[in-house]
């Protein structure tokens, strides 16, 4: 599963086996041997892995499309933890698509699309929003 990077586009990680690493070590995704191919992995796996490609480049804005779909509920949360945590602590603003009433629940500022029309729900107390 290679992914290359600009080592001058994101120089607060050597490109050099820094992926794999973050796909173990933050999304949870134990992979196979280094030579492991993408068909080995389980659906819930290649979510993972492609989470943690989005993420080991520390977005400033992070569109998660259905992030939670192929996962069992642990590991959904645990995806939600780790959105939330880059947030708090990177300020990454994360754009969370989602069907899962359960997912969108668990963010501060909803906004739907009903009948081609965007409606905001709940909206924030002091009229911002946080970044997820």
């Amino acid at each position: 599963m290679p992914l290359r990077r600009a080592e001058s586009a994101y120089p607060r990680r050597t490109a050099e086996g820094s992926c794999a690493k973050f796909v173990v070590t933050v999304a949870g995704c134990p992979l196979p041997g280094d030579d492991g191919r993408p068909h080995e992995l389980s659906g819930g796996q290649r979510q993972r892995v492609a989470i943690a490609r989005a993420l080991v480049g520390e977005p400033e804005i992070l569109l998660a499309d259905e992030p939670t779909g192929a996962l069992d509920t642990d590991t959904g949360q645990e995806i939600m933890n780790l959105l939330f945590r880059m947030n708090e602590e990177q300020g990454t603003t994360a754009i969370v698509i989602t069907h899962d009433h359960g997912v969108a629940a668990q963010c501060p500022r909803r906004i739907q699309i009903r009948n081609g029309r965007l409606q905001e729900r709940d909206p924030p107390p002091d009229g911002g929003g946080a970044g997820l």
